[in-house]
């Protein structure tokens, strides 16, 4: 299986992993594949995998991959790893960058823990409890997260130290998409219902 790729330095980034996870996974890997002519460039191995990786996120001159126990960061034009860490939490299922406080990688786990790593070494800086499981990935601007939560909970979060900011309702229902943002609202769905809350 392959993830949502990211374009960067003329190649696609994205992550391979097998339908059936295990904990040593020889086809599990991120790959470089030439945006010209679709042949992989290059892969680095990246050992365990989960079903679903989160997509591949490129800022800047890097590029940031996870797979179930590793993020990574990349140099956009030849992939070099620059550093790699250790997963926070219970696999990723989400990455986000920020430009905020020198550059920030956010990263939501299985469990809906959201996690804030220093972008320029893969540190984590902070982590935002999840009362319960809720994967949806987060949107950044301005500073702060909007991180879709259970019981039709959204979240506003600092995006520098993970301070809350706000919790808006928005129905009873599990916010199950990642949030849309327009000039003057966030832009969250149950699976049924299209809800707008004011910024």
């Amino acid at each position: 299986m392959l993830s949502p790729p990211a374009v960067a330095g003329g190649l696609i980034y994205l992550s391979r992993s097998s339908p059936t996870p295990t904990f040593d996974d020889p086809s599990a890997a991120w790959l470089a594949v030439d945006k010209a002519t679709g042949i992989v460039s290059f892969s680095l191995n990246s050992g365990r995998n989960s079903t679903a990786n989160p997509a591949a996120v490129a800022a800047a001159d890097r590029v940031y991959l996870a797979t179930q126990d590793k993020v990574a960061a990349v140099y956009a034009g030849n992939g070099r790893v620059v550093w790699q860490v250790p997963a926070p939490g219970l696999w990723p299922t989400s990455l986000t960058w920020g430009d905020t406080a020198g550059g920030r990688l956010f990263t939501r786990d299985n469990d809906g823990v959201l996690y804030g790593l220093e972008a320029e070494r893969g540190q984590q800086i902070w982590s935002y409890p999840a009362e319960t499981p809720q994967p949806a990935a987060p949107v950044f601007a301005d500073g702060v997260l909007y991180a879709p939560g259970s019981g039709g909970e959204l979240h506003v979060v600092d995006a520098a130290n993970g301070a809350r900011r706000a919790v808006y309702r928005a129905g009873t229902g599990d916010l199950t998409s990642m949030p849309t943002l327009t000039t003057d609202s966030v832009l969250v769905s149950d699976g049924d219902v299209l809800h707008a809350i004011a910024r």
